[in-house]
């Protein structure tokens, strides 16, 4: 499998890409990993294609046990 995007993914699992990208942040996806290097407020994505196919595979949701109910946030 070639390289996945976040744009590929939110197609794929019909999301809003920016949806995606803050699932990512939150760790509620398995199948990627974001990074932000100090002193940039951009982040970078990276999709493990592996672990995508196999999360798709297995009707796979976002862990949504991994939100915390923090003060001012909506869960």
């Amino acid at each position: 499998m070639s390289k996945i995007t976040v744009n590929d993914v939110a197609k794929i699992l019909g999301k809003d890409p920016n949806v995606v990208r803050m699932y990512i942040r939150s760790g509620l996806f398995p199948f990627a990993a974001a990074v932000q290097m100090p002193g940039r407020k951009h982040y970078d994505y990276t999709i493990f294609p592996a672990k995508f196919e196999e999360y798709c595979n297995t009707g796979g949701k976002p862990d949504i046990s991994k939100l915390k109910d923090r003060e001012g946030a909506r869960v």
